[in-house]
């Protein structure tokens, strides 16, 4: 009776916690985490990251869960998400907007660099890529807890939080995450991300600049990255038109010695917002289109979050210009005119563990491309926008797609692939009898049209489906009298998973195994 009781409580605590789960947030501050450990594959982790991310979220009591939006604030090294969310939780109430604060988990900086091919790559230079990953992971987070399909989301960022922003919209347009910004701000970051690799003649390290990279970086990526650290000019042009604003206070000239990235740009965070708007205004004329964004001063202020987010034009204004700058800046819808790299494998996974020999199909979902080189990481290529691999030796391959634009701008972030293939077991292709199998369409969805001809046709005794493994699923026929030259029928897959299958077909002199993907 005890243990029984005991389990009784123990299956009311366990449907307590996915009801408690499925909760919306409470009214005021409350702490939440997401996992981040379920997108990463055969035990690979973040380098240097958590795989647990904890965020806080202050909800205003004048909320309203149709149309309130999020208010995504980062902040700067040495600060925390809780911090942070107390400096704005009066602009929060004032725009009836839900705080979500993130706690990062090392400098906000480095942060950024959690990357969204992390999840599928066991290359080291993964950890040199776009913090949208997380931001998209948060993001879905959200919308399940608050039961929405969508929250338009306004981003701002203090000092180290700040350079995380500024990257993170040069990141956004070949790490497309779909999350409705309407408005992001950079406030007082110790430099800026330039969509270019050049600035007053001089070469600028990664961090500040693209396509160049700092001594010792280079030596971590395969050969067929040199096309990662190319940013072209689509790119920059829909950066560029981008909802955005640089925030900064007149009195943040504290001299700031950071080498040769942010020495370039300025002396101190004042001159170098000044000199990173008035770079970009000029460089989107000759880049073919107009800067889009805002700036905005905020007068004898130094370098302090709580004055800059705190502060207003004049005592009588009923907001503060960080929250004018944020929320009644117009919106605008942007351009979507960069190239995308994107795909996925028949089994739609984020990664795939097949047998030597096996057939992997590649489905391409690339946008604003025209043109593809994969890489299968077994030193072959192909040109083709599906194309199909057969591995053939056991080991762990990484398949990298480039796409290019009619332009002939070339992503600088190729879509890469996990792929491990082990030795041959179960079922495998074979021929051992003299009849012809044929499976059409294959790969199939719904259904596939088993064809059957030549001379042993009259000697076979089965039809049998396995699984990759050679585990039997069903049995197509059996002990069937067949006649003549040919055997058609049709194969019902709609209640298979996708992934890889074979078709025996077993008569008196042998037998013949066919390999079906199904998708």
């Amino acid at each position: 009776m005890k243990k029984a009781i005991q389990i009784t409580l123990f299956l009311l605590l366990i449907c307590f916690s996915k009801i408690t789960l499925a909760q919306s947030y409470p009214v005021g501050l409350s702490v939440d985490s997401i996992s981040l450990a379920e997108d990463v594959p055969y035990s690979y982790l973040f380098i240097g990251n958590t795989i647990w991310h904890t965020f806080t979220i202050y909800k205003p009591a004048n909320y309203d869960s149709l149309t309130s939006p999020i208010l995504l604030a980062i902040h700067g090294t040495g600060g925390s998400g809780n911090t942070t969310a107390g400096i704005l939780q009066n602009i929060a109430d004032r725009r009836n907007a839900m705080i979500i604060a993130p706690n990062m988990t090392r400098s906000p900086v480095r942060s950024q660099e959690m990357t969204e091919d992390t999840y599928d790559t066991i290359s080291t230079c993964s950890a040199l890529r776009s913090g949208t990953f997380f931001f998209k992971k948060l993001y879905k987070h959200i919308l399940q807890r608050e039961s929405r399909d969508s929250i338009p989301t306004y981003m701002i960022g203090f000092s180290a939080g700040a350079q995380l922003v500024s990257r993170y919209l040069l990141y956004r347009a070949s790490y497309p995450d779909s999350i409705p910004l309407r408005m992001s701000v950079s406030a007082d970051p110790q430099f800026y991300t330039f969509p270019t690799e050049i600035f007053n003649g001089e070469t600028m390290w990664w961090t500040c600049g693209f396509i160049v990279w700092p001594p010792g970086f280079a030596s971590y990526c395969p050969p067929a990255d040199s096309m990662f650290c190319f940013f072209c000019n689509d790119n920059a042009v829909q950066y560029y038109n981008e909802n955005y604003g640089v925030l900064i206070g007149t009195l943040d000239t504290d001299p700031l010695n950071d080498g040769p990235c942010g020495m370039i740009q300025g002396a101190n965070r004042y001159e170098r917002a000044q000199t990173f708007y008035a770079f970009c205004d000029s460089n989107a004329i000759n880049r073919g289109t107009t800067l889009k964004w805002e700036y905005a001063e905020v007068p004898n202020i130094g370098h302090s979050e709580l004055y800059l987010y705190t502060t207003k034009a004049s005592p009588t204004d009923s907001s503060t210009i960080a929250e004018t700058l944020l929320f009644d800046t117009p919106y605008h819808a942007s351009l979507n005119i960069a190239p995308v790299a994107e795909f996925y494998t028949s089994s739609y996974k984020i990664a795939d563990t097949i047998n030597a020999g096996d057939t992997i199909f590649f489905i391409n979902a690339s946008y604003n491309t025209n043109s593809y080189i994969w890489y299968f990481g077994d030193s072959t290529t192909s040109t083709d926008v599906n194309p199909y691999h057969v591995y053939n030796t056991a080991g762990s391959y990484e398949v990298i797609l480039s796409a290019r634009n009619a332009n002939g701008c070339r992503g600088w972030r190729n879509k890469r692939h996990q792929v491990r293939v082990i030795g041959t077991v179960g079922i495998k292709e074979e021929q051992q009898s003299n009849f012809n199998v044929q499976l059409i369409p294959n790969p199939a969805h719904d259904n596939c049209e088993l064809k059957i001809d030549g001379e042993g046709l009259k000697s076979i005794k089965t039809g049998e489906l396995f699984s990759v493994q050679g585990t039997k699923i069903s049995t197509l026929f059996n002990s069937i009298s067949l006649s003549g030259t040919t055997y058609n029928n049709t194969i019902n897959l709609k209640n298979l998973a996708a992934g890889i299958y074979y078709v025996k077909i077993t008569g008196e002199g042998g037998s013949v195994t066919k390999k079906l993907m199904v998708y």
